[in-house]
């Protein structure tokens, strides 16, 4: 009976931590307020879909998690340590983004975004990102 016990912990650890693991890292938005980028991600764009809380409430800026049109950003990395991103901005900020898109994506404090850029069409994707910062808009 204790061996059965000690199986099925170790299944359902095996089981909820291989999900965790597997899952899509969550980045979170927040305003540049002059910081410098610290670390540079190339995603490629899965997913863009608006986000709204019953009745609009997630939407209003006054909010401490709000911001005008929010609109959920999924991708795939194409670089550095994460596999898929999901990230919340303004859709302002993302511009015309849609699946299959490149866009820069500039982080503080490991998963901090503070901005987002589309990667030019018919460049090289790494090769642009090693010069760009958030500063080229």
């Amino acid at each position: 009976m204790q061996h059965r016990f000690i199986y099925i912990l170790v299944l359902l650890s095996m089981v909820l931590g291989g999900c965790a693991m597997a899952g899509e890292t969550e980045l979170r938005w927040e305003w540049p307020a002059e910081r410098d980028i610290q670390k540079k991600l190339i995603v490629e764009v899965t997913e863009v879909t608006s986000k709204s809380g019953l009745f609009g409430l997630k939407k209003s800026p006054s909010l401490a998690q709000g911001f005008p049109e929010p609109v959920v950003l999924k991708g795939v990395v194409k670089n550095g340590q994460y596999e898929t991103v999901k990230l919340v901005l303004p859709k302002f900020e993302l511009g015309d983004a849609k699946s299959g898109d490149l866009l820069a994506v500039g982080l503080v404090e490991d998963l901090v975004c503070i901005c987002v850029s589309p990667v030019p069409i018919n460049s090289d994707p790494d090769q642009w990102l090693q010069s760009w910062n958030c500063t080229d808009e």
